[in-house]
């Protein structure tokens, strides 16, 4: 079938469009162009501000929708008259720089001038939108995208305000470019009507302070974050930056609770340019527990001192600290099980903690592999609570039966800290699998993400010991308890990511609570 060609039917609808027009009103000239889209200039401006460069849209003969650039009405040249010249609208900067402060302490300011050259005798309002590296009501004023040349004028200025702020940013940009409008296609164009011009885009700076006069610099924490927190003992790795505008940093000081723990001078053979970023670093090792400030001072090459913001850090002692570890106690998961009647067959992971137990423990964890939370297995919320008087806390794994052949899908289990609750002990992570039916006894394989599915017979009933050696000689307890079925899986990842593990299962003479 012959494909039909899209310029086409826009023609045939602004064909039957303009015939419409003719036929509902006698006075219209036969020459006069059809009307494209009747947008009048007073839903023009809301329009706008939905979006500034929406294309526009129209129907089809198929009656569907098309999207195609807006028309702008052009000027009529064959009238030899300037009287109806569709009006042409042009931006310049008249003032390239603005100032957070200045000598007298406020903002000064900078403009864009847009004029226009054509009918004065109606006001026009010109739109615009504003890019650049400095924020629209954030580094400046904010401005709203529009600006209206009054009536016998012939430009309007649109000023940037700049806002100060405390953040060392350097020198920002901010550029202004002129719209296009969608015009009714008739002629005489309407007064709301104009075309933009070749100078469509002009941009100027944002500096942070007056360069007329001697400026401060500037100075602000980098690392650690704000109200971050450590465990101890720890090591703080502090950065710190500062910008002098008008030359450079010859010293600095590092303060934790406004006493020096570190300074230093800064010797050039030659001295960098004026407005360069310098970074300044120092490890805090041992930090104290409890609640500090970090400043960072420095002094610029004319001798003016500042201070930056204090930074708040807190430095956690472990003493009372509980540590957990993570088990998988039941590794394997099957949607459907032996029995036609029974529930999904579960899988569990326990988390043990250390110390006191006369109070609640919530402990937080994250899941992953190539099994989909919410999705293969009921949702887990990410966190769970190990009851008063309790020393274990369990994650039940309840997989969710579909009608898919999925094959072995992993589950990983892993601790998040929290460093004023408790601490993570060397076992943090622990994972699982899910099967579409119970395997064989004796059923080891490795998954498509890898890992090694590992199957251990046993005997159901028994209490055992689940061990772990690297080389054979040193075993390492990681499970324990009674057996529940006749064999014990174990899910372990790619050999290439690890050493290599050997394990054992050896029979307790009594179950075992603690170890």
């Amino acid at each position: 079938m012959k494909k039909s060609n899209p310029l086409s039917r826009n023609l045939a609808t602004v064909m039957l469009i303009g015939s419409l027009g003719m036929t509902a009103s006698a006075q219209k000239s036969p020459t006069d162009p059809p009307i494209v889209n009747q947008i009048s200039p007073e839903k023009k401006s809301e329009e706008h501000q939905k979006n500034h460069n929406s294309p526009t849209e129209s129907i089809d003969e198929k009656g569907k929708q098309s999207r195609h650039d807006a028309v702008v009405m052009q000027p009529r040249k064959e009238t030899g008259s300037d009287e109806h010249r569709l009006t042409v609208v042009q931006v310049e900067t008249s003032d390239r720089e603005a100032f957070e402060t200045s000598r007298d302490d406020k903002a000064d300011r900078g403009s864009f001038l847009i004029t226009r050259d054509g009918d004065l005798s109606h006001p026009l309002e010109v739109y615009y939108h504003l890019s650049g590296s400095a924020v629209n009501g954030k580094d400046y004023v904010r401005l709203n995208g529009t600006a209206t040349i009054a009536q016998g004028q012939e430009s309007v200025k649109v000023t940037v305000q700049a806002l100060e702020d405390e953040e060392v940013e350097g020198v920002e940009e901010v550029i202004l470019t002129l719209e296009d409008i969608v015009c009714i296609a008739i002629f005489p164009p309407p007064p709301s009507c104009y075309q933009v011009g070749k100078k469509n885009t002009s941009k100027l700076k944002v500096f942070e302070n007056d360069h007329s006069i001697n400026l401060l610099p500037k100075s602000g924490i980098i690392t650690p974050g704000k109200n971050k927190k450590f465990q101890a003992p720890a090591t703080l790795s502090i950065t710190g930056e500062a910008i002098d505008k008008d030359g450079w940093i010859s010293s600095f000081q590092f303060l934790v609770n406004e006493e020096v723990v570190h300074e230093g001078t800064m010797n050039f053979i030659v001295a960098p340019e004026s407005g360069q970023r310098q970074h300044f670093n120092y490890q805090w090792k041992e930090a104290s527990p409890g609640t500090h400030e970090i400043t960072l001072a420095v002094t610029d090459n004319e001798g003016a001192s500042v201070f930056s913001r204090p930074v708040k850090v807190i430095v956690i002692g472990d003493e009372d600290l509980p540590e957990l570890t993570l088990f998988t106690k039941d590794a394997l998961a099957t949607e459907t099980t032996d029995i036609a009647s029974a529930p999904s067959d579960t899988a569990t992971f326990s988390i043990r903690r250390t110390g006191r137990t006369d109070t609640a423990l919530k402990v937080s964890y994250q899941t992953s592999g190539s099994a989909a939370n919410g999705i293969d297995y009921e949702e887990l919320g990410g966190s769970m609570v190990i009851e008063p008087g309790q020393r274990w806390g369990k994650v039940i794994l309840n997989p969710i039966a579909d009608d898919m052949r999925e094959g072995r899908e992993t589950i990983v289990l892993s601790l998040v800290p929290s460093i004023l609750t408790y601490a993570i002990g060397h076992a943090n992570t622990a994972k699982a699998v899910i099967m579409d039916t119970p395997p064989e006894r004796e059923d080891t394989k490795i998954m498509k993400d890898g890992s090694i599915h590992l199957r251990l017979p046993s005997v159901p009933g028994e209490n055992f010991l689940l061990e772990v050696s690297e080389n054979l000689k040193d075993w390492e307890v990681v499970d324990h308890g009674v057996t529940q079925e006749n064999a014990f899986d174990i899910i372990e990842s790619r050999p290439e990511q690890q050493k290599r593990k050997y394990f054992r299962i050896r029979k307790a003479l009594k179950a075992i609570t603690e170890y």
